[in-house]
């Protein structure tokens, strides 16, 4: 996914779930049936996070990652194509994490 683009969480379960970074820097709290959390990614990198309910840091149980790439390397020429791929990528993430809390759409 292109850097700024901004992932959303959706919990559509029943038991509550967290979004938090192996890093700490960016946790959801608690979500319960209905919540949802947003996270933008301003820089290229690769984000590593997990539920504190159902897994762990480093990939363990409910974990996932998310990997932002530099403009230029994730849109060459900015993306501006209606029909690009990165236009179909900002209005969907495509997520390895399924579960409750998988990310339900992507924005930029």
């Amino acid at each position: 996914m292109p850097v700024g683009a901004t992932v959303v969480w959706t919990h559509k379960g029943q038991k509550p779930h967290t979004v938090t970074a192996d890093d700490g820097a960016f946790s959801s709290g608690k979500l319960d049936a209905g919540g949802a959390f947003e996270q933008t990614f301003d820089k290229p990198g690769t984000f590593p996070y997990f539920c504190e309910f159902h897994g762990g840091k480093g990939g363990e149980g409910m974990a996932a990652t998310i990997i932002v790439a530099a403009q230029s390397a994730a849109c060459p020429g900015g993306g501006g194509a209606r029909a690009s791929p990165c236009a179909s990528a900002r209005r969907r993430a495509a997520p390895r994490w399924r579960s409750a809390t998988t990310p339900s759409r992507l924005r930029s």
